[in-house]
């Protein structure tokens, strides 16, 4: 009977013993992530677009646009103020060509303020139609006429 009792005692005990070294990986072992690399951007990013007025022009003394040159992000715009209406003034803007030459004007106004949006990368020019040295009806770097109401909008 002792013999019996020992190898019961011996059976148990094995039997604790196994199930204390039974490993749960649910606990033990939780799953290891391995993080994914962050690719390697190669290509140069393009720039991002303004929005908003980015230049007001007014009428100087003289009378001359002022300023008569501004820089302002593709994407932003430009206003042409009320002040330009006094007087026998309009705004000619060269149809986005930059070149000389003849062309239908995108702009050609008297009516003030004017507000144009100019999405493109660029040098767009403008003047007065009266004064410019242009004329209504002509595109591109005017001569400056009789008061010099030329400029130009530099989009980067």
């Amino acid at each position: 009977m002792k013999k019996m009792i020992l190898r019961i005692s011996i059976f148990i005990s094995l039997v604790l013993v196994a199930a204390a070294c039974t490993v749960n990986t649910s606990v033990n072992n939780p799953v290891v992530m391995t993080p994914t690399p962050t690719p390697v951007v190669t290509a140069t990013p393009t720039a991002t677009p303004g929005t908003g007025i980015g230049a007001t022009i007014s009428l100087g003394a003289g009378p001359t646009f002022s300023p008569s040159g501004v820089t302002i992000i593709h994407g932003q715009s430009v206003v042409w103020d009320g002040s330009l209406g006094v007087g026998s003034h309009n705004l000619t803007l060269d149809n986005f060509s930059g070149t000389t030459g003849s062309c239908a004007p995108t702009i050609n106004t008297t009516s003030f303020p004017v507000t144009q949006v100019f999405p493109t990368v660029g040098t767009y020019y403008y003047h007065c139609g009266f004064h410019g040295g242009c004329g209504s009806g002509v595109c591109g770097v005017c001569s400056g006429g009789i008061s010099n109401m030329i400029g130009f909008v530099q989009v980067n």
